[in-house]
């Protein structure tokens, strides 16, 4: 039986992703980047299904390497630099000492 071609497994994986099966997407898309390292579309799927903030970052950063007018990309990639500027900006709660709650 033949291997499925990279548009084959590029498809499956999107398919995979959009389902939210996200280990098979990541496998499909894996496969289609060891032989295409440079295909958009399955960095794109892979930063929608990785499981970390930087893991996300990282594909993104890596389609904007590849096609530095993506706009998808460029967006997503600066709404990291939002959250953490909205995270810093935020009141962070004091700690309470341990024993200061009556019973």
């Amino acid at each position: 039986m033949a291997e499925p071609n990279i548009e084959e497994l590029l498809r499956q994986g999107v398919d995979a992703a959009r389902s939210g099966d996200k280990l098979t997407a990541r496998r499909l898309l894996q496969q289609v980047l060891l032989n295409d390292k440079h295909n958009v579309t399955a960095l794109m799927w892979m930063a929608s299904v990785v499981d970390t903030l930087e893991d996300r970052r990282a594909y993104l950063q890596r389609v904007l390497q590849v096609d530095p007018n993506n706009e998808r990309a460029r967006e997503a990639a600066s709404s990291f630099g939002r959250r953490a500027r909205a995270e810093q900006q935020r009141p962070h709660a004091p700690a309470v000492p341990a024993g200061s709650f009556k019973r």
